[in-house]
C-alpha cells in the first residue's frame, strides 16, 4: 500500500539562508583569529629586529666601523650627503666611532635608523643612515612612545671613558620603546640599559 507522504527532497529556503549565516559566522570568527594571529607575529617580529639593530650598532662602534664619509659634510654618502660617491676625494672610507639608532626617525613612529654619527653630536641628521640603515615597520605596527621622550636617539660611541661603548650616565639610563599593533591593541616594550649595554623585549 503507498502512503500519501512525498518524501522530501533538498533544503527549504529557511534551512539554506540558516546554513548561509552559519557559514559566514565561522569565516567571520576564523579571518579575525588570522588577523589577530598576523598582527601578533608582526609585533613580536618588528620587536625582535628593533633589538637586533640596537645590537648591530652597539656591534658598529665596537669594531670602530667604517662607512664611506663625505668630508665635506660628514655625512653617509650615497644617503644624502652633498658628495657624489663617483668624484675623487668627495667620498672617503673612514672610521666612524659613533653609530646609534634614530628610534622615530620620520616622526609619525613607523619607522627607525641605524645611523653613523662621524661627527659625533649625538643627534641624527638626515643622510647619516648607513646604507639599508632605515627600516620600515611591518603594515600597522608603530612606536607608540618612547620613554623618556628625550632618549632618542640612542647613540654608542667607543670615545666614551674606558673605550667603553656604553653611555656613562646619571639619569636616563633606561631607555623603553613601545610598539603597538593598530589592529589588536598589543604592544611590545624593548628596553635599552644605557649602562650596560643590555637590550631586551617583553
Amino acid at each position: 500500500m503507498r502512503s500519501g507522504r512525498v518524501a522530501r527532497k533538498g533544503f527549504t529556503v529557511v534551512e539554506l539562508v540558516v546554513m548561509v549565516i552559519v557559514f559566514a559566522a565561522l569565516s567571520g570568527a576564523v579571518l579575525v583569529n588570522f588577523s589577530a594571529n598576523r598582527a601578533s607575529t608582526n609585533l613580536r617580529s618588528a620587536a625582535n629586529q628593533l633589538v637586533e639593530d640596537i645590537r648591530r650598532a652597539q656591534a658598529l662602534t665596537l669594531a670602530n666601523q667604517k662607512q664611506s664619509i663625505c668630508i665635506a659634510d660628514s655625512l653617509v654618502c650615497g644617503s644624502g650627503s652633498g658628495c657624489d660617491p663617483a668624484l675623487p676625494g668627495g667620498c672617503a672610507d673612514t672610521y666612524v666611532p659613533s653609530y646609534g639608532v634614530k628610534l622615530d626617525e620620520d616622526g609619525n613612529g613607523n619607522r627607525y635608523a641605524i645611523f653613523a654619527d662621524y661627527d659625533e653630536d649625538g643627534a641624527y641628521e638626515t643622510g647619516e643612515a648607513i646604507p639599508n640603515g632605515i627600516r620600515m615597520l611591518p603594515n600597522r605596527i608603530v612606536i607608540q612612545s618612547i620613554t623618556p621622550p628625550g632618549n632618542d636617539p640612542v647613540v654608542y660611541s667607543s670615545q666614551e671613558l674606558n673605550a667603553s661603548p656604553f653611555l656613562a650616565c646619571a639619569a636616563d639610563c633606561v631607555t623603553t620603546v613601545v610598539l603597538e599593533s593598530t589592529v589588536t591593541g598589543m604592544t611590545r616594550t624593548v628596553t635599552v640599559r644605557k649602562e650596560t649595554g643590555a637590550v631586551s623585549v617583553e
